[in-house]
């Protein structure tokens, strides 16, 4: 969701911690495809070999790979949300429970896919994205171009500092955001 939507969790005085229960029926829901915008990381042959969950959210951070101190580190990157929108974050933790409060964001207008490119364009600067001005005016001013390589880092976490022993196995998939690295974390193993 976009921070527009999250943020009455952020200002409220009490923080909830669960919304209410909606009971998954078919009469409740109706199955549709998944906009064009989120497929960027989207899994069409997942491997079913794997031992790990895949938990891959759009989170795009600046590096090569999930960072060993996972609970403290701080990175900067981009999201596009499941509702349109292109959120840039700054120095906020990677790993944590919930989203964080992003320094900008607009609402896509526009996103094409040719292979593993997919461009997304934006009708105001997103202050923290690599964004490059298209247009001087209307509603694809900027784009944000990001690129899906396949190439995958691994990431040992420790059981505990100084240990020999391995807590989880983090794996991160690369992407370039015009041409500079950027990671998603895609998968766990335990």
């Amino acid at each position: 969701m976009s921070y527009r939507l999250r943020k009455p969790f952020y200002t409220a005085k009490s923080k909830p911690n669960m919304t209410a229960g909606i009971w998954a029926a078919k009469q409740t829901f109706k199955q549709v495809a998944a906009p064009i915008y989120l497929q960027y990381y989207r899994v069409t042959d997942p491997d079913t070999r794997s031992a790990g969950d895949y938990i891959a959210d759009g989170n795009l951070w600046q590096g090569i790979k999930w960072p060993v101190n996972e609970t403290t580190a701080k990175g900067s990157g981009v999201k596009v949300t499941v509702d349109g929108y292109l959120e840039s974050y700054a120095k906020v933790r990677v790993f944590q429970a919930s989203a964080p409060k992003p320094i900008a964001y607009a609402k896509i207008q526009k996103t094409t896919v040719s292979g593993n490119v997919t461009n997304f364009y934006v009708a105001t600067r997103v202050k923290g994205a690599p964004l490059t001005r298209v247009a001087k005016s209307g509603k694809h001013q900027y784009r944000l171009t990001v690129t899906r390589t396949g190439e995958h880092a691994v990431t040992l976490i420790p059981e505990n500092a100084g240990s020999q022993y391995t807590d989880s196995v983090e794996i991160s998939e690369r992407y370039l955001i015009n041409n500079q690295n950027y990671y998603m974390h895609t998968e766990v193993l335990y």
